[in-house]
């Protein structure tokens, strides 16, 4: 799932692209295909004159986290909560 959004007009960039959900069935994984996933969403994400992408994965997924680094994606911005 890929989701651009308008940002508010003090962000250098008027648009901006999330890649949301990426699922890949347990006994196929590791073949490539998240990453040909990526790689399409990408694409699209491109050919729309974004040139920035944002995913999101919890702290706690180690494999989440490895697998978005391999292609690339780095923290930009620590997201803090708090429980109520």
């Amino acid at each position: 799932m890929v989701r651009i959004d308008r940002a508010p007009p003090i962000h250098r960039e008027a648009l901006r692209a999330e890649i949301g959900e990426v699922f890949v069935r347990e006994e196929v994984r590791r073949a490539g295909i998240g990453r040909e996933l990526v790689e399409a969403a990408l694409g699209w994400i491109r050919e729309r004159g974004i040139d920035r992408a944002v995913v999101r994965v919890l702290r706690d997924n180690a494999a989440g986290r490895a697998f978005w680094r391999a292609l690339r994606f780095d923290a930009s911005m620590d997201v803090l909560e708090r429980p109520l």
